[in-house]
């Protein structure tokens, strides 16, 4: 994961989290964004294949790339999040972990970053 930081000082952390289906082998991909104090966070205590729980919104938009064509987005803004322990839960951070879901689990995978952000 690669913070990055706005020039109004905000960070930014892109993020995508797997969602597993009841159906073994299936996954969804959601794109993420987390802010400020958020972002450092997850940034520093979570890495690709830390499970998370999430509480966010939805949030869709569109933006011009390169080419000029419009790009439309949807991505869920995180709002809090918790420490799910799973198998690469750190000892640093164990604290206070809830269980996660129990129908799905949640982990965190490396997505592909374009190096545009559309805001």
């Amino acid at each position: 994961m690669d913070i990055k930081y706005l020039p109004t000082g905000m960070a930014v952390l892109k993020l995508n989290i797997a969602v597993n289906r009841r159906k073994k082998g299936e996954a969804d991909f959601i794109n993420c964004i987390a802010f400020d104090k958020t972002a450092e966070n997850i940034a520093k205590f979570f890495e690709k294949g830390s499970m998370i729980a999430i509480v966010g919104h939805i949030q869709t938009g569109s933006y011009k790339d390169k080419e000029d064509r419009t790009i439309y987005t949807t991505e869920v803004i995180i709002d809090e999040f918790d420490f799910c322990g799973g198998k690469k839960a750190d000892s640093q951070i164990q604290g206070d972990a809830h269980e996660p879901p129990t129908q799905h689990e949640f982990e965190i995978v490396e997505g592909e970053d374009d190096g545009e952000l559309p805001f």
